[in-house]
């Protein structure tokens, strides 16, 4: 277990024993044997891992993890989608809290607590993120990317890692017939009926991104979550809403890092931020042709 430092009187400190981690997962043991270790560190009540049929091992590492430490509960969910592993990670939950995270995301002590305090007055709060890699120029690139998800009190859409009471998770499952944007929907949903979103100064650490294949990947899947969106905006929505969702996925790469980084280092990452746009749009395009209207599905 670690020390608090400071943090170790604060009321809040005191509600990570009752915070369930959830982790939905699907062929990602390398980023498990970095981040699960460090989650465990942290007294939480438990680590919830719902992996959709990985090949790689994970089930029998993550059973050994059990043996060490009875906070780990595994759960095999072979339908497949995030929003339904998330959903099952939920279901399995029985702490006060649940944050759910990625495979790769780590997030220390000072984080979690500066998360629950906010929780006084939100109804999910997530956190700034800081891209750790391994190669000066990547995290450069990436961290000039992360920057747009600055810290803000009153937000339209968070990404995990977040926290909220168990309760908001179950009272608004993630809608399994998303396939990809679920956090968007998800956040959408609770803001309708008045809970506020936000996401605190403080980071996570996300790591393991480190190859031109794997980052492709992350941009055309994040391209289809912006098809989802899109295909499901209400018939009455006016024609420059419509113009800015459609042209998202490309622009949100591009441009708004600009206003949370120095004009050198976006000077150095445009280039990368140029492709990464490229990807994000081509997984747009592509999805959003394989898409009908109604329940957002992909054909393929």
């Amino acid at each position: 277990m670690v020390d608090a430092g400071p943090f170790a009187d604060s009321p809040s400190r005191s509600l990570v024993g009752q915070i369930s981690v959830v982790i939905a997962t699907l062929n990602s043991r390398p980023l498990l044997e970095r981040a699960v270790p460090r989650w465990l560190e942290h007294p939480i009540g438990e680590l919830v891992i719902v992996d959709g049929g990985s090949e790689d091992g994970t089930e029998d590492w993550v059973l050994r993890l059990r043996e060490a430490d009875p906070r780990v509960i595994f759960i095999r969910e072979l339908r497949p989608g995030l929003s339904i592993a998330r959903n099952a990670g939920t279901r399995a939950a029985s702490a006060d809290f649940l944050l759910h995270a990625g495979p790769d995301n780590v997030v220390s002590i000072e984080t979690l607590v500066s998360m629950l305090t906010s929780l006084e007055k939100a109804s999910l709060v997530s956190c700034k993120t800081r891209v750790a890699t391994g190669s000066p120029y990547r995290d450069l690139v990436l961290n000039v990317s992360k920057g747009r998800l600055s810290a803000g009190t009153n937000l339209a859409v968070v990404g995990t890692p977040y926290v909220g009471r168990k309760e908001l998770f179950r009272s608004f499952p993630f809608d399994e017939e998303v396939q990809h944007a679920d956090d968007t929907f998800f956040c959408r949903d609770i803001r309708a009926r008045g809970h506020r979103l936000v996401r605190v100064p403080e980071y996570c650490v996300e790591e393991g991104v480190d190859t031109a294949r794997g980052l492709r990947g992350r941009y055309r899947r994040w391209g289809r979550s912006d098809a989802e969106y899109f295909v499901r905006l209400p018939p009455t929505t006016v024609l420059w809403q419509r113009i800015k969702s459609f042209t998202r996925a490309f622009w949100v790469e591009v441009f708004p890092p600009l206003k949370h980084a120095t004009v050198l280092n976006y000077a150095l990452a445009f280039p990368v931020l140029l492709v990464f746009g490229i990807w994000r749009f081509g997984g747009f395009l592509s999805a959003h042709k394989s898409m009908r209207r109604g329940p957002a599905r992909l054909s393929e």
